[in-house]
């Protein structure tokens, strides 16, 4: 039996055998020297910090401005910019450098492996830019409650320099990792130089000694007092330092402990500079604060596998890793469906129950806040009523005291759409526009008030009720135009409008894109597909609608908002089941006259504007008497946000 000769193997491409040049620069990133500024993104969450900074210095290519919406938060916001672990988009600066937006995968998830897995991907797309050197990035991952700053610092530049390291097409030369604050800068100098060093022949890095210095740095209060007590207890031309005066107003039995921690601070043989930082890294007081220029929403993300409910969190300050409760979500279905069915009376205590079996005991606390909170949700746990639950020993359901949106992880993504244009929106009301389904006497009167709450407050509305006339077109409604389909789909491709308010029956059949949506004349829907191809969607869609289809068949507003976003609409307002009239007319009236601005008054972002239409309604049912067909449904719960709830419209 004849053997065939192998092939050779072609040898491994040598690795590169210059270092990559690591400094620690303490000021502003956009200031430095880097070809490339490079920062980690958050799927979904709004810029922040150093992030921020980025995003202002790249929108300054267009102008700056108020009137200039921030490229990266506009991205973000509508979708275009993912955030998936190891995605990195570029965007060009003012100066002809770039800026990096490295992904970091969903909040809560972030860890040293995917640390690794995103220094790694970075190196390899950044290195293969042909006019690229020099990098400057922050240290990714160091953020309140996520990876200790010295260790995400060691492991994101071992990873960086081992990416270059292996391929020597990679052209990237230098890294500089960025702090805007003293401390943090000293910190990860000090890190970086107490990395295991290896011998030359296989050394993948080297550190420059002390920190490059550029405009921007910032000292916080608490680190600016060490840097003091340490200046005082530092010797003074071999003289004691002006410390020890002052230690002989202190009991004597402390002033041997603090003589003792002043000498472990000192570090001979520094330049005297140099000394003064260290000392003051061990006298610190706590640690540094950078200040936030926007408010953070509190995000929490609900999923599930099988059975089991997964949770993250992420604030401010905060990051909460993976949560899961086991066996849950069945029992949380259940729960739901009793929940939406409640009274009035009996919501709190439900809500209460629900809560419990939701949300994990380390996350309980994040609910108690009163920002924004946003809940990135699946296709089963979007079908619970997150809006009703209750906390301990509160009245207040959680969406009536808090804003409250959600987001969808859909197959959609929204596409990127123009912002609202200047001044005041155009708003497209739509009133009881099915036939053969039976007239909505208060659908009409609801877009006819809304109708003319907007002309007198000057905006530009157009108002159409009712179906037309059978044989003649005409409408049925005395002064008003008809809501035709063929129309109505003729003034939405349009692009002209940036409110949306629907007010008549709605279809949702769960799995079945075709048959959710708005129902009109002849069987007619409007559905997201007859919307595509818009040159500008509407930005904010309202369905106030009475729906042909219950809760047991899915969740109705979370499949007409994913029909929506399909097409580029960024904000969606639906109810999950039928409200009355009258709670339904008082809740929409209430959220514009929030959300519009009025004189001497901004207008309010779309979930508080929200929050205060909803607790409209839920003061009136604590007291409302039981209905002849039985107690109330909680009316004001059946109000579903998918979106952004700081998002605002142009005041005036």
């Amino acid at each position: 039996m004849s053997r065939r000769a192998k092939a050779p193997t072609q040898a491994p491409a040598a690795p590169a055998t210059t270092p990559l040049q690591v400094s620690v620069c303490w000021g502003d990133m956009t200031r430095s020297a880097g070809d490339v500024l490079l920062v980690g993104h958050y799927a979904g969450v709004m810029p922040q910090r150093a992030e921020l900074a980025v995003d202002d210095w790249v929108s300054a290519t267009a102008g700056g401005g108020p009137e200039v919406p921030r490229l990266i938060t506009e991205m973000t916001r509508r979708g275009v910019l993912r955030g998936d672990l190891g995605e990195v988009q570029f965007f060009p600066g003012p100066d002809g450098r770039l800026a990096a937006v490295a992904g970091m995968g969903q909040p809560g998830t972030f860890g040293p492996s995917q640390q690794r897995r995103l220094a790694t991907a970075v190196a390899q797309v950044i290195g293969m830019l042909p006019q690229t050197r020099s990098v400057t990035s922050v240290v990714i991952g160091s953020g309140e409650g996520n990876l200790p700053l010295e260790l995400a610092a060691r492991d994101f530049v071992d990873a960086f320099a081992g990416a270059l390291q292996a391929d020597p097409r990679l052209k990237v030369r230098s890294l500089a990792i960025a702090e805007r604050q003293l401390e943090r800068a000293l910190q990860v100098q000090r890190a970086l130089a107490a990395a295991p060093t290896r011998p030359a022949a296989t050394r993948q890095w080297t550190l420059a000694d002390g920190l490059q210095e550029v405009d921007g740095g910032g000292v916080s209060a608490d680190f600016g007092c060490a840097m003091l007590l340490a200046a005082l207890g530092l010797p003074d031309d071999g003289k004691p330092g002006l410390l020890e005066s002052a230690l002989q107003r202190l009991p004597e039995s402390l002033r041997d402990a603090v003589r003792q921690r002043i000498r472990g601070a000192q570090a001979n043989g520094q330049p005297p500079e140099a000394a003064l930082r260290h000392a003051a890294l061990q006298l610190r007081l706590a640690p540094p604060e950078e200040p936030v220029t926007r408010l953070v929403p509190t995000r929490m993300a609900f999923t599930h596998r099988g059975d089991d409910l997964h949770a993250t969190a992420i604030t401010e300050r905060t990051t909460v890793t993976e949560r899961v409760l086991e066996r849950r979500v069945q029992l949380a279905l259940r729960a739901a469906e009793k929940l939406a069915e409640a009274s009035t009376s009996s919501a709190s205590q439900l809500g209460q129950r629900i809560r419990r079996l939701l949300v994990h005991g380390d996350l309980q606390s994040l609910l108690q806040a009163l920002g924004d909170l946003v809940l990135e949700l699946d296709e089963v746990t979007a079908s619970m009523p997150w809006e009703m639950l209750a906390l301990e020993g509160n009245a207040e359901p959680l969406a009536v005291r808090r804003p409250l949106a959600r987001q969808l992880r859909t197959r959609y993504s929204p596409r990127p759409g123009e912002s609202v244009r200047g001044g005041l929106p155009r708003v497209l009301i739509i009133g009881d526009p099915a036939s053969g389904t039976g007239a909505l006497p208060s659908a009409r009167v609801e877009a006819k008030e809304l109708g003319t709450w907007f002309k007198e407050h000057e905006v530009d509305c157009t108002v159409l009720i009712g179906p037309p006339e059978a044989g003649t077109g005409a409408g049925t409604e005395a002064g008003y135009e008809p809501a035709e389909y063929v129309e109505v789909v003729t003034l939405l491709q349009s692009g002209q409008y940036d409110i949306v308010h629907f007010c008549g029956h709605a279809d949702y059949e769960q799995g079945s894109a075709e048959r959710c949506g708005w129902l009109f004349d002849e069987n007619h829907r409007l559905t997201g597909s007859d919307l595509q191809g818009m040159a500008r969607p509407p930005r904010l869609v309202f369905a106030n609608a009475c729906l042909t289809s219950q809760i047991k068949r899915g969740n109705v507003a979370a499949g007409l908002a994913d029909e929506f976003f399909h097409v580029g609409v960024q904000d969606f307002i639906g109810t999950a089941w039928e409200v009355p009239s009258e709670p339904a007319r008082t809740l929409a009236m209430t959220f514009y006259r929030e959300l519009l601005p009025a004189a001497n008054r901004l207008g309010a972002p779309i979930g508080e504007a929200l929050r205060e239409a909803r607790a409209a309604i839920w003061q009136p049912e604590q007291t409302a008497q039981v209905h002849a067909e039985g107690a109330p449904r909680a009316a004001w719960a059946a109000y579903q946000h998918y979106g952004d709830p700081a998002s605002r419209f142009v005041t005036r």
